[in-house]
C-alpha cells in the first residue's frame, strides 16, 4: 500500500504523539494550545507524511472518530467548544456539520457583529449611500432573505442602461 496514505495504529500514535507534543497547555482554560505553524484564521497546521493537516481537525477526527482526517467526510467538519482556534483539546472538540458549527457560533452571540451577517444587515437602517431603508424605498425580493434599497438598485440599473446602449451605439448589439 501507498506510504503516503496507509493508516495503521503505528501511523495513529505518530501523528497522536505529534500533535501532543506540539502543545502547550493553559492552566487557565484548559485549551491545548498548538505552538507550531498557524493559518491565517489562527488555526493550528502541520505537514504529517507529505499532507498539510490542520491541527485541531486531525486530533478531532483521531480523537473523536478514530479515523485521520483525509478519510474523513469533508462535510464534517471539528468545532471548538472554547472558540480558540489554536486549541486541539479533544474534549473542547466537537463534530458537526456546517450547520452546526453556525448555530454554535450564533448561540454563542458571534455572528451577530459580522459586517455580512443576516442580524448585522437587518439592523441597518440605512443602505451606504444614506438612503432610509423604510417603506416604498424597501425591497426585499421573493424568496431572499437581503434587503434591497430600491433608489440604488434604480441607479444601478440606469448605468447599466446607459452603458449598454452607449456599447450597442458603438459596436452594434452583441
Amino acid at each position: 500500500m501507498n506510504d503516503r496514505v496507509s493508516w495503521t495504529e503505528d501511523r495513529r500514535r505518530e501523528l497522536a504523539a505529534r500533535l501532543v507534543s506540539g502543545v502547550e497547555v493553559s492552566d487557565a482554560t484548559g485549551c491545548w494550545v498548538w505552538q507550531g505553524a498557524k493559518t491565517r484564521g489562527g488555526y493550528g497546521k502541520l505537514t504529517f507524511h507529505g499532507r498539510q493537516l490542520r491541527a485541531s481537525r486531525a486530533m478531532g477526527m483521531l480523537a473523536l472518530c478514530g479515523m485521520p482526517s483525509w478519510e474523513a467526510p469533508t462535510r464534517l467538519q471539528v468545532c471548538h467548544h472554547c472558540d480558540n482556534p489554536p486549541c486541539i483539546n479533544p474534549d473542547h472538540l466537537f463534530i458537526g456539520r456546517p450547520r452546526d458549527n453556525m448555530q454554535d457560533a450564533r448561540s454563542k452571540g458571534h455572528l451577530q457583529d459580522l459586517p455580512g451577517s443576516s442580524a448585522a444587515n437587518a439592523a441597518k437602517t440605512h443602505c451606504p449611500q444614506g438612503h432610509a431603508l423604510v417603506g416604498e424605498n424597501l425591497y426585499q425580493p421573493p424568496g431572499r432573505r437581503h434587503r434591497q434599497c430600491r433608489t440604488c438598485s434604480a441607479e444601478a440599473s440606469r448605468r447599466y442602461r446607459a452603458t449598454k446602449a452607449t456599447r450597442d451605439a458603438a459596436c452594434g448589439p452583441l
